[in-house]
């Protein structure tokens, strides 16, 4: 019976990895079809390439304990990377939004969080391993306390900070209106990936392990939400 019970919160899971991509991409489309400029850019990227990695996960899914572990090793690794580094483009958003009346070093800035967060993951995962038990990617705690405190802990504090002084720099009530209901979907976020690297790490939590893909496809509906809201009223000008 638990058996069953497991294998049915597991398939809400993947429904809910499935949804993310359909949701992303539909986001994506309606962000660039309402206002497409060089800060909405960053947020259209991170959905995009956040997409990339839930894409490749959802594909390998139904295939994950049949298929050969060291090509699901390699498919995973790549589809946690277009994770991770998604929050460089979220943060670059933010980064770019608050210095508005900055123009020049953006993309210099950008291309330095971008190799220094790749070579940040790289090394997180050449020196601590995934284990693939199962078709289930096993981390160490080593690496649990890494992405919290580094990728994306680090940079979702850098976002909440710059999101705060956003809301403190604009007298615009709608603005600061759409920057909280922003701010909302990407602390939900956060949360569900907290959870996956919690999923992923701890063996012997075992009602949290059965009850977290259900509880993260709950989780997937504000998020939507949320970040729908944004788009349909987003009018960031340049």
């Amino acid at each position: 019976m638990r058996l069953i019970i497991e294998q049915i919160f597991r398939t809400f899971g993947y429904l809910g990895q499935m949804l993310t991509v359909f949701f992303y991409i539909f986001i994506s489309y309606k962000i660039i079809k309402k206002n497409f400029n060089n800060y909405t850019k960053f947020l259209i990227g991170y959905l995009l390439v956040q997409t990339a990695g839930y894409l490749l996960l959802s594909i390998t899914a139904p295939f994950r304990k049949v298929m050969n572990q060291d090509i699901f090793y390699i498919i995973y690794v790549i589809s946690l990377y277009f994770i991770l580094i998604s929050f460089i483009f979220l943060y670059q958003f933010f980064y770019r939004f608050k210095n508005i009346n900055q123009k020049k070093k953006f993309k210099i800035f950008f291309a330095i969080c971008l190799i220094l967060g790749s070579l940040g993951i790289i090394l997180i995962f050449t020196f601590f391993p995934i284990t693939i038990i199962e078709g289930t990617a096993r981390y160490s705690w080593i690496m649990f306390y890494l992405l919290i405190l580094v990728d994306p802990g680090f940079i979702f504090m850098l976002i909440l900070f710059d999101s705060y002084k956003i809301h403190k720099k604009f007298k615009d009530k709608k603005l600061k209106k759409k920057i909280k209901f922003l701010s909302l979907g990407i602390i939900f976020t956060f949360i569900e990936h907290y959870g996956q690297a919690l999923y992923n790490t701890c063996l012997n939590c075992e009602i949290f392990n059965i009850l977290f893909p259900f509880f993260s496809f709950v989780l997937i509906i504000p998020i939507f939400f949320l970040f729908l809201n944004i788009s349909i009223r987003i009018k960031f000008d340049e």
